[in-house]
């Protein structure tokens, strides 16, 4: 996370700089990933499916159970070999619903009691699958994926997935989960809704500017800028070498972030933290040391509030950095590692 403090100038740097290699701290994310990080792994679908559990009410006093909804969660895994496995069509597409070995035997038990036999369990789940899906069908609000129906029982790679929906339920305060196994068509659908329904409220959440990846910033002395900014110079930001950056708005910490590799790009992925606006020292200068900067406006900012949100930058991960004052690039600097905290070279 990038930190206020004055910083300064190595003194004595033979031996002690360092190239710096992004290689060392970044993760590389799947570019399936980044793709639905703003929309799909981040969209709630519970949102709708209003009244999806209150339907299940006449089948569950009739066989005496108690069932609650708990996590209903996007996510990019798949249904596993080992999983019961029913071919559906959802909106239009091939999609799969599985259910794991321990849930599927829970649910087949509590709906059939005594049951045993694996040929057995596979019709009464069959059977509970068919009614979640006309349930399903049912409560969709805003949406088009409604299952038309349940072709039996598949395998796990016998249809084109992308993502799921992850349902965890307890039955009888027992643990049981579902997938939802979805293919692009439906995965793009729900990432469209969900960037659309940020985006009709992104007009009074955030006005447009410069979104700028900060490494560090410094308080500076005006009667030391000079030194500061003079071609070699190299400057111990005093932070430790991490992914961590900061997203600034303007002069305003926006969301703190770590550093990511897609697909060859440097990418920022928003993570859960709280952040303060720094203020520098009284009689200084306030130094920021960035990465890059790009316009957005109030959409991609609404999209980027997210914990989880990605921004993919039009540059490689590399050792270019510049240095900004009052949000005006005063010169190019190149990041490096000094006594293993990050440092620049003012070029």
């Amino acid at each position: 996370m990038s930190a206020t403090g004055q910083g300064h100038i190595a003194s004595d740097t033979s031996g002690d700089v360092e190239s710096f290699d992004w290689r060392r701290v970044l993760r590389s994310m799947d570019p399936l990933e980044a793709r639905y990080a703003n929309g799909f792994l981040r969209c709630h679908p519970e949102k709708w499916f209003p009244g999806i559990g209150a339907r299940w009410s006449p089948l569950l006093s009739a066989v005496g159970s108690d069932l609650r909804v708990g996590e209903i969660k996007p996510t990019l895994v798949l249904p596993d070999a080992q999983a019961l496995c029913f071919k559906a069509i959802l909106g239009g597409e091939a999609g799969i619903i599985a259910i794991d070995a321990n849930s599927a035997r829970l649910i087949a038990q509590e709906i059939a009691p005594g049951i045993t036999k694996a040929k057995e369990m596979s019709v009464v789940l069959e059977y509970v699958v068919q009614r979640f899906l006309a349930i399903v069908g049912m409560c969709q609000a805003g949406t088009d994926v409604a299952a038309v129906e349940v072709d039996g029982r598949c395998t796990s790679s016998d249809a084109s997935l992308v993502g799921s929906i992850k349902i965890s339920f307890s039955l009888n305060s027992s643990p049981v989960s579902a997938l939802i196994g979805v293919g692009e068509k439906v995965a793009d659908m729900m990432d469209g809704l969900w960037r659309r329904q940020l985006h009709s409220a992104a007009r009074t959440s955030h006005q447009p500017g410069t979104l700028r990846v900060e490494v560090a910033q410094l308080g500076v002395p005006p009667q030391m800028l000079t030194e500061y900014l003079s071609k070699g110079t190299v400057i111990d930001l005093e932070v430790p070498v991490s992914d961590s950056v900061t997203l600034r708005l303007g002069h305003k910490a926006f969301m703190p972030a770590r550093l990511v590799e897609v697909d060859g790009r440097l990418g920022c992925q928003v993570v859960q933290g709280s952040l303060t606006n720094l203020a520098v020292p009284d009689g200084t200068s306030r130094l920021s040391i960035e990465l890059a900067s790009v316009a957005a406006d109030a959409a991609r900012l609404t999209e980027l509030s997210q914990v989880g949100s990605v921004l993919v930058l039009d540059m490689t991960p590399g050792q270019q950095a510049s240095i900004v004052i009052n949000q005006e690039k005063v010169a190019d600097a190149k990041l490096c590692v000094y006594q293993g905290r990050f440092a620049v070279e003012v070029i």
